[in-house]
């Protein structure tokens, strides 16, 4: 993915999580509401911190989150028979992907490698199918699907699958 591309991606995020962290002083909670920082207030009552001086951050209400995780079916054996010209041309089918759905894309996310679970009984290390992860807005889950629905990681190894979980806002958020 190009410099460029995750450097709005993570400015995007940024604006979002600041936007969502400032709720209680939101200018209305209606589609569209806006946090001016152009004029000093970002909602927060901290000029710019939104994202930039001068940055207007939009929040829609009407879009939902939803997480994608993407699970991987090759084994080892399996990522080490992909060639140089087969790993170059799958980073760019997915900076090629991300970038047609830029205006959906909250988090581009990351690879999840070294895992632990947690539990009442203590921690120990796991090792699943979990490869990496990506968090979209969208007017509906079925709109979520199909952003994923053409994702190169599902043609990168056979049995290679996305699923596409919604993350409703917690209670009481706007």
């Amino acid at each position: 993915m190009s410099s460029r591309i995750s450097q709005r991606m993570r400015k995007r995020r940024n604006q979002r999580s600041r936007a969502m962290a400032c709720s209680t002083t939101q200018s209305g909670t209606e589609p569209g509401a806006v946090w001016d920082t152009a004029s000093g207030d970002d909602g927060c009552g901290a000029a710019g911190q939104a994202g930039g001086e001068g940055d207007t951050v939009q929040y829609d209400a009407a879009m939902g989150r939803f997480l994608a995780l993407f699970h991987g079916a090759a084994d080892e054996a399996g990522k080490a028979d992909l060639t140089e010209q087969q790993q170059t041309e799958f980073i760019n089918a997915w900076a090629s992907w991300a970038q047609a759905n830029e205006k959906a894309i909250v988090d581009p996310g990351a690879p999840l490698n070294a895992k632990k679970l947690v539990t009442a009984q203590g921690v120990e290390d796991v090792t699943d199918s979990l490869t990496g992860y990506t968090i979209v807005e969208a007017g509906s889950h079925d709109e979520a699907v199909q952003i994923f629905s053409g994702h190169p990681h599902l043609g990168l190894f056979a049995g290679n699958s996305i699923a596409v979980l919604e993350c409703p806002p917690p209670p009481g958020a706007p």
